[in-house]
């Protein structure tokens, strides 16, 4: 076979598998953009679905401070991510004639979460209505959720929920807190002075750890085996309760906010104010603070301030 059509067929045979080799790369790239688009697709969906779910979340959250008596209530929260794993809210309990006050952490931040957010806010409102005490309604809102199809999620993947419950008497001033596994709540004197209120313990919610406390051979009032502390608000004293996102907060060289830092900015709010301040105030100064500590750095937990102030003279 001559030289040239012996040339001419090998550089045939190289063209045509070239040409299959392209073939099957593009192939394999419209396959590629093909499955990216349908990723893409789909996390925007989930997206979308958290959006919606976030924005359900906040039409629980209470639109302005509470002001019953010479009492003022007022909370902020503020989301690590898309949707919020803590919850708080307040309102009048009318049957006992107290303000009730709930704040929580639920762990995860998905729809879940949010699920659990709603759920939370609305077991709270209705119990605290049937209970005849603080513990009580801390136990019904544990109880509720035990009977209920939240009881499906045990074990491993579990959604825990520290929580603090709180009435205040109106007349009295006298605060009830119950304590579920959350961090403890803080006195602030007209001095800016802080105290942590470190007595009452209690289990998480939804841990099964108030399951066991009902038997058929419990007393009546099983409630009352939990932790109840009564403090009392003076005039110009404020409780103040927040979950543990606001001194866990991290700056970019990884540097805890931490509980003296929180504290001491507390204090010199007070004196700055001369302790004539609102609620409301308190609370956008806390988490001003936590976001300036933070800077650029990634908000790793969600943040919840909530403050209980005695404006009277």
């Amino acid at each position: 076979m001559p030289k040239n059509i012996s040339k001419l067929l090998w550089c045939t045979a190289l063209l045509g598998i070239g040409i299959h080799v392209i073939a099957h790369l593009r192939h394999k790239k419209a396959k590629l953009l093909e499955d990216t688009a349908q990723t893409n697709y789909g996390h925007r969906l989930r997206e979308d679905a958290l959006h919606e779910a976030a924005d359900f979340q906040k039409t629980f959250l209470p639109q302005n401070p509470l002001e019953i008596g010479q009492f003022q209530v007022s909370g902020l929260t503020r989301p690590s991510d898309i949707v919020n794993g803590d919850f708080y809210s307040f309102f009048g309990v009318h049957r006992r004639g107290t303000i009730g006050m709930a704040i929580g952490d639920i762990t995860g931040h998905g729809v879940q979460a949010a699920i659990f957010y709603t759920w939370m806010q609305h077991l709270f409102r209705e119990k605290s209505e049937f209970a005849t005490s603080a513990s009580e309604t801390m136990y019904l809102v544990e109880n509720s959720m035990d009977k209920t199809v939240l009881k499906e999620n045990r074990g491993r993947n579990r959604m825990l929920v520290p929580a603090t419950w709180i009435e205040v008497n109106v007349n009295t001033s006298l605060a009830k807190v119950v304590r579920a596994g959350h961090t403890f709540p803080v006195l602030i004197d007209p001095e800016g002075n802080c105290q942590k209120i470190t007595s009452g313990r209690g289990m998480l919610l939804n841990s099964g750890y108030y399951d066991d406390m009902y038997s058929e051979t419990s007393p009546d009032s099983p409630w009352l085996d939990l932790d109840e502390t009564e403090i009392q608000i003076p005039s110009g004293w404020t409780l103040l309760n927040f979950t543990d996102g606001l001194i866990e907060t991290h700056d970019c060289a990884n540097n805890l906010l931490g509980e003296a830092c929180v504290f001491n900015a507390i204090k010199d709010f007070v004196l700055f104010k001369s302790n004539i301040y609102t609620s409301e105030e308190l609370c956008a100064m806390l988490m001003t603070l936590a976001m300036n500590h933070k800077g650029k750095a990634k908000q790793h937990d969600d943040i919840t301030v909530v403050a209980i102030r005695n404006l009277s003279a």
